[in-house]
C-alpha cells in the first residue's frame, strides 16, 4: 500500500532490506534491497525513520518516536515516510509478508539471502584451512556431541544389517513391533562411524546423508500399541540400536488429534504409534556457522523421514506424515528446551497386515 492514511496506518522496514554504513569516508548509510542487486543513498534522517521502524509502528507512533528520539519536527519526517514508502523500503502492514504473518521468517530469509561463502582459495587450500579451523574449536569446546543418551528401561532394536536382511524377506513373518523395529533400526540406527581429519570424536554414519556428518536429528517414539513395547515415550539410541523408555505418559485420542492434528488427526488407520524426529541445533552450528546453517537441519528431517516412510512401505507400515503438529506438546512430553532441542515433524504409523 503506497499511499496509506497519514496517521493510523501501521508501517515497518520491508523484510527484505537491511541498512548498512557506507565505505565513503564521508559516512552515511545505505540500504540494501537482499533479493535483487539493488542499494541506495539515505541521508542521515532517513536512515534514522528507517531504523525505527524496524519494529511495526503507525505512521503516527513513527513521526513522534522520530521527534522524542532524534529532535526531527514531524514537518520534516512526515514528507520522509512517505518517500520510503513510495521507494518500497518502508512497507504497510497491509503487506502480505506482514498480513500472512511471515514477517519474521521473511526478515531471516532476506537477510541470508545470498549470503557470501568464504572461500579459502585452492581446494587443497581450502581442505587444510577447514581442518585448522576445526582443530582451533576443538582446543576451545571438544568436538564429541555425536548422539544423545537417555536413562531408562532398554528395549533393543535388530542391528541394521538384521533389520535389512529381515525386510528382505518375502512373506514377511515378523509381527507389527518387529517389522516397526527393523524400520525405525535401519533409518535411524548407526551403520558405521569414521575419524574426521580433525581432532575429534568419530562422526556418525547412518543410511541417510548427513552434512558433514553432523546428524543432529533424533528420534522419539510415542507407543500406544507396538508388540513388546511398553507404552509410553521412548528414545531411540543409534550407536547399538535400542529405544529406551522416558515415561509411561499417552494422551488419549481427543488430546492426540489436538497436539498432532496432522499426522494423528489424519491417518485413515488405527496409529499404533508416533515418531517424532527432532533437531539438536548445537550439533549442527558446532561445525557450520554461518547463518544459512538453519535451512541444513530441515533437509536432515526430510532426508531420514522419507527414508523411514520407504521402509514402512516395504515393511506393510502404514504412514501419516505431516507438519501440523504442537511442537510444545512433544517438547513438554519430552522434557526438552525448545532453544537447545525442538521437534520437527511427526509420522503416525499402524499396522497394514495383509492388506
Amino acid at each position: 500500500m503506497r499511499n496509506p492514511e497519514m496517521s493510523g496506518a501501521s508501517v515497518q522496514l520491508a523484510p527484505n532490506h537491511v541498512l548498512a554504513m557506507t565505505a565513503d569516508p564521508s559516512g552515511g548509510f545505505r540500504v540494501r534491497r537482499t533479493t535483487e542487486r539493488w542499494d541506495a543513498l539515505l541521508s542521515n534522517e532517513q536512515a534514522a525513520l528507517a531504523a525505527l521502524a524496524v519494529k511495526p509502528s503507525t505512521i503516527g507512533d513513527l513521526v513522534h518516536e522520530a521527534e522524542r528520539e532524534l529532535g526531527l519536527p514531524a514537518t520534516v519526517t512526515t514528507p520522509l515516510v512517505m518517500e520510503l514508502l513510495q521507494a518500497g523500503i518502508l512497507i504497510s502492514r497491509a503487506d502480505d509478508v506482514v498480513r500472512l504473518g511471515w514477517r519474521h521468517a521473511s526478515r531471516y530469509h532476506s537477510i541470508t539471502f545470498d549470503y557470501p561463502f568464504h572461500y579459502y582459495g585452492t581446494p587443497s587450500g581450502g581442505y587444510r584451512e577447514d581442518v585448522r579451523r576445526m582443530n582451533a574449536k576443538a582446543a576451545v569446546e571438544p568436538d564429541d556431541d555425536r548422539e544423545k543418551l537417555t536413562v531408562g528401561p532398554i528395549s533393543p532394536l535388530p542391528a541394521p544389517r538384521q533389520a535389512a536382511a529381515l525386510l528382505q524377506e518375502h512373506p514377511l513373518t515378523e509381527d507389527f513391533g518387529g517389522r516397526l523395529s527393523a524400520a525405525l533400526s535401519l533409518a535411524f540406527g548407526a551403520v558405521g562411524w569414521a575419524q574426521p581429519a580433525w581432532t575429534g570424536a568419530p562422526t556418525m554414519r547412518r543410511t541417510s546423508p548427513s552434512g558433514g556428518a553432523r546428524h543432529p536429528s533424533e528420534c522419539y517414539l510415542l507407543a500406544r500399541s507396538v508388540d513388546g513395547l511398553s507404552p509410553g515415550w521412548h528414545h531411540l539410541q543409534p550407536r547399538t540400536p535400542a529405544l529406551c523408555q522416558l515415561n509411561s505418559t499417552v494422551d488419549d485420542e481427543v488430546q492426540l488429534t489436538v497436539d498432532y492434528p496432522g499426522s494423528f488427526g489424519r491417518a485413515d488407520f488405527e496409529v499404533a504409534a508416533l515418531v517424532v524426529i527432532t533437531t539438536v541445533f548445537r550439533r549442527n552450528m558446532y561445525r557450520y556457522r554461518e547463518p544459512r546453517t538453519f535451512r541444513t537441519v530441515h533437509m536432515d528431517v526430510g532426508h531420514l523421514a522419507a527414508t523411514f516412510m520407504a521402509l514402512c512401505s516395504v515393511a506393510r507400515i502404514e504412514t501419516c506424515a505431516h507438519d501440523a503438529t504442537s511442537p510444545a506438546a512433544a517438547e513438554r512430553a519430552l522434557g526438552l528446551d525448545w532453544l537447545d532441542e525442538g521437534a520437527q515433524y511427526v509420522i503416525a504409523v499402524g499396522d497394514r497386515g495383509d492388506r
